[in-house]
């Protein structure tokens, strides 16, 4: 845990990191846990403040890399926290689109596969009616185009039975990355797909990062 002694710190390193050459930062922030102005006043007079000032937790994830990364920002109140979680929430969603393409064509294990996408989007990104997708956050929409595809079969490359897309998320409460193969996707029902994860994220962008306290 790589600790920063005021919100400005933090900031510095955050903002100055690149964007790599797909369009979006490697480092996903996937987890955001907060102590608020209330609860913390709330510790300090019962005695309870154990750490000696207001914590702010951010977790972040590297889909490429598959490691996590957590930072402990110290001194952090209700308006630099939620400034914080919407710009997140903005660059997210704003960065989704460019989280689609082709990233990973030598992955051939998945942990799950699905004959279809709304089989593996009503079990993991929506639940009975009810989006789900911040608990388990999509980091990549990988898919290998119909061309690649035909070309690696025809060179006699190691391929799948067939055109995938593969899902890679972050799955919050376990602290780990998941793969998922959604199986005969074509290129144009790869461009829907995306678009519409976009566009439901979009609607419940309020639930990513949803409040999580510390109690110190």
């Amino acid at each position: 845990m790589i600790m920063y002694e005021s919100f400005q710190s933090f900031w510095e390193r955050y903002s100055a990191e690149n964007i790599n050459r797909h369009g979006f930062r490697d480092w996903s922030v996937v987890n955001i846990s907060h102590t608020s102005d209330k609860d913390y006043s709330i510790q300090q007079q019962q005695g309870l403040d154990k750490l000696g000032f207001q914590p702010l937790v951010v977790t972040e994830a590297h889909p490429f890399s598959r490691q996590t990364r957590q930072s402990l920002v110290k001194h952090v109140p209700d308006q630099a926290a939620r400034s914080f979680i919407a710009h997140c929430r903005n660059q997210f969603y704003d960065e989704f689109s460019r989280r689609a393409g082709s990233f990973c064509p030598d992955t051939f294990k998945a942990f799950a596969e699905y004959d279809s996408w709304d089989a593996f989007y009503n079990t993991w990104l929506e639940r009975d009616g009810k989006p789900v997708f911040h608990r388990n956050i999509p980091l990549l929409v990988d898919h290998t185009p119909q061309v690649e595809y035909w070309m690696r079969t025809q060179t006699g490359q190691e391929n799948l039975p067939y055109q995938r897309l593969l899902i890679t998320t972050y799955f919050v409460a376990e602290n780990r990355f998941f793969d998922f193969f959604i199986k005969h996707v074509t290129d144009e029902q790869a461009q829907r797909i995306n678009l519409m994860t976009q566009s439901r994220i979009g609607i419940h962008l309020d639930l990513l990062y949803a409040d999580n306290p510390i109690y110190a």
